[in-house]
């Protein structure tokens, strides 16, 4: 990880000189967490204070976040897979309800890690699975994309039906709108890599971009979304990414603690 912000890359400018003061607070905050890895970062970057603010939500309120395997490290930029957040998002949301009599999919047996949460987003519809002749498959250990945590977000925000109702009506899209929704379509049109965006992915995306979401999660604008390398809707989300979101769209964590990662 970068000592100065957490890949390299500026997220945001940097804040004012009360901003930076505030900066040691943060860093006994990390200390006291034990991550020395997040440490290093430069809280007067807003973005990295924003990952500060949701990782210290979630150790102290749900010991959500276990240490990567160097046993210090919450590693930000490593990649999340698809288990990995079905486990932070149940979390986070709560509510574990009766384990289901059949796995709901195919590739994620009762036993296997994660698999209560797994069940549980799958049952709530939180999280979308494959389905195809051989049955319905979760993927629990590739790596979550963009594309897929967009999916999720019109899911747990309540914003499914009308992307849905949008997918595959790239004729109809700017008619069928407010003005707002209507500038963030042709806004998105114009992002560096749109070509390679399959047509019923774009409502998310759109969606998102208009709520402020790739901003504060991926710390991108419109200018380097559309100068730059675009959104690259296929890469991977990493842990930081991850947990910005999940405090960004489910707020603080006000349940109580389920008890340490058990993995």
């Amino acid at each position: 990880v970068s000592g100065e912000l957490l890949d390299g890359k500026a997220r945001e400018e940097p804040g004012d000189p009360l901003e930076r003061r505030n900066a040691a607070r943060i860093v006994t905050q990390m200390e006291s967490l034990g991550f020395e890895d997040m440490k290093r970062l430069d809280f007067a970057n807003p973005w990295n204070r924003r990952l500060a603010e949701a990782l210290t939500d979630a150790q102290e309120r749900l010991r959500l976040v276990s240490a990567t395997m160097e046993g210090d490290q919450f590693g930000p930029t490593d990649p999340i897979t698809r288990g990995q957040f079905a486990q932070w998002l149940a979390r986070y949301k709560g509510g574990f309800g009766t384990p289901p009599k059949q796995p709901p999919v195919d590739d994620v047996a009762p036993r296997d890690r994660y698999a209560r949460e797994i069940y549980q987003v799958v049952r709530n519809g939180w999280m979308a699975v494959d389905e195809d002749k051989d049955g319905r498959g979760f993927r629990p250990n590739d790596p979550l994309s963009r594309q897929e945590l967009l999916d999720t977000y019109v899911r747990v925000d309540g914003k499914q039906a009308y992307a849905e109702r949008l997918m595959g009506k790239e004729e109809e899209w700017i008619g069928d709108m407010a003005p707002a929704d209507a500038d963030a379509f042709q806004t998105v049109d114009h992002f560096a890599d749109y070509p390679d965006y399959p047509r019923e992915r774009v409502p998310a995306i759109a969606i998102a971009y208009r709520d402020g979401l790739l901003g504060r999660v991926f710390g991108t604008d419109a200018k380097a979304l559309i100068q730059g390398e675009g959104l690259q809707p296929q890469k991977p989300v990493n842990r930081g990414e991850a947990l910005v979101f999940l405090h960004d769209r489910l707020g603080p964590v006000t349940s109580p603690a389920l008890g340490p990662d058990p993995g």
